[in-house]
């Protein structure tokens, strides 16, 4: 980096830092009473078909980890039954 472009970043930075920033007061602040109460009528409540969906959501969930546990009992089942010696492995004299 050249020289002059350095003394210029200088000056950039210097000019910056005499720059305040000025903070308005909210809305809020002129109206004490208003902060920190809330109208429970005001907040909005969840329609009861959000809410009939997430019960479902839920009960959708349970069967599936149900139908999960079932299954990795299954592929247990299906790992034991595959150690077991085939058929076809023993001589015909055995039989």
């Amino acid at each position: 980096m050249s020289k002059s472009l350095r003394v210029l970043r200088l000056a950039k930075i210097k000019s910056l830092k005499k720059i305040k920033f000025e903070v308005k007061p909210s809305k809020l602040a002129d109206k004490p009473e208003k902060i920190g109460t809330v109208d429970i009528k005001s907040i909005p409540q969840p329609p009861d078909c959000i809410l009939e969906n997430v019960q479902y959501q839920e009960q959708v969930r349970r069967e599936a980890k149900k139908l999960q546990k079932t299954m990795n009992h299954m592929q247990a089942e299906v790992k034991r039954l595959n150690d077991f010696p085939k058929v076809k492995d023993y001589p015909d004299d055995m039989m």
